[in-house]
């Protein structure tokens, strides 16, 4: 059967896709640019209808560690069924933008560098892609404001608080005032600080070459910005696992 994948649902880049499984593995030694086989990658992972994935986040602040998460998903009929944290053990607000196949697909459409990493696994072939400038930066805004705007969600509906729902009127009136403040002060602050961002990220992508989906993705995102008067280094470095394509169990 060697690539040939079965594909419930053709989107973005289908053609492409097509013709890559139906001609072989596609990779380096085929002639296809970086940027052409992180197209049919993307594509191919948005047209699988089920797989899970499992990621890790270290923060680094001024070069200190501060933060640490865990967490894993689950895609089901193109949609996301499940995000849990593996820290906590709490659900995560289910951000469909977040997903693997999310991420790829707005790293194909930026104006990024991509090439061929030297070394990959047995099997494999990987990508490197590098975004810089205000490419970077925009990325990180987008990301960012993404996720304000879905924690203020959160928020306004009494999930932050699980007493909410069994206080009285005038309190729950009096939390909501609150939250909506609060979320007015922040995102006026996060605005000022995102607005002179600089930004660098880079991702390698590691890719099964028989069916070209991608097994590992590993981020590193460099940020500099001024928050209390001085300029401040956030890092963050996440790498994320992918398996269970359409319900397989994931490679031992």
């Amino acid at each position: 059967m060697g690539c040939r994948l079965t594909i419930r649902r053709l989107g973005l880049g289908a053609a492409l896709l097509l013709a890559a499984v139906q001609t072989g593995c596609a990779g380096p030694e085929d002639g296809r640019r970086p940027d052409e086989v992180l197209s049919i990658v993307s594509a191919g992972l948005e047209g699988v209808d089920r797989y899970t994935f499992r990621a890790r986040t270290l923060v680094r602040f001024d070069g200190i560690e501060l933060e640490e998460e865990s967490y894993e998903g689950e895609i089901a009929g193109h949609a996301v069924r499940m995000i849990r944290s593996l820290s906590d053990g709490s659900a995560k607000a289910a951000d469909p933008a977040a997903t693997p196949a999310s991420r790829l697909a707005e790293l194909a459409k930026r104006e990024a560098e991509v090439e061929f990493a030297e070394k990959a696994p047995a099997g494999c072939v990987a990508l490197r892609i590098k975004l810089s400038g205000e490419t970077a930066a925009e990325d990180v805004r987008e990301r960012l404001m993404r996720q304000f705007e879905l924690a203020a969600k959160k928020a306004e509906s009494g999930l932050a608080d699980g007493s909410l729902q069994a206080a009285d009127a005038a309190a729950a009136e009096a939390y909501r005032r609150a939250v909506a403040d609060e979320t007015a002060r922040f995102k006026e602050s996060l605005t000022r600080m995102l607005k002179d961002l600089q930004a660098e990220t880079g991702v390698l992508v590691t890719i099964d070459r028989k069916t070209m989906l991608p097994l590992q993705l590993e981020e590193t995102t460099v940020l500099r910005y001024e928050a209390g008067g001085r300029v401040r280094t956030e890092e963050r470095v996440t790498r994320m696992m992918l398996g269970g394509f359409d319900g397989k169990p994931p490679a031992s």
